[in-house]
């Protein structure tokens, strides 16, 4: 949990100490109040530095409307293997061109 986090998340629990204000004499209630509602300001003091401080740091902007290679590392343009369909279609037109195999080629008569 981070210190702004923990911050927020104490502030949230003076609720429960202002309810406990109900419960108290009301010759105590005045000293018991002062006591929260600085407990109050010094956490709201501590949360606003930390936000300010937050928005100080600096962070690179992304083009939304950039391509892929501007925002993030390119793909490569090859992720995968040939459909076995197209793969069959390259060796029958490569059949077709006279080549018998790997590195093979048929010379085919001129007439």
């Amino acid at each position: 949990m981070s210190k702004l986090e923990e911050l927020k998340s104490a502030l949230k629990g003076l609720g429960a100490e202002y309810a406990k204000l109900k419960t108290l004499p009301p010759e105590e209630r005045k000293a018991f109040g002062e006591k929260i509602n600085q407990k109050k300001q010094s956490l709201l003091q501590q949360i606003s530095e930390l936000e300010a401080a937050a928005e100080s740091v600096a962070v690179e902007p992304i083009d939304l409307t950039a391509p892929f290679a501007e925002n993030s590392a390119p793909f490569s343009s090859f992720s995968g293997s040939k459909h076995p369909l197209t793969a069959e279609l390259d060796q029958l037109l490569l059949r077709r061109r006279g080549h018998r195999g790997r590195g093979k080629v048929r010379h085919r008569a001129v007439t």
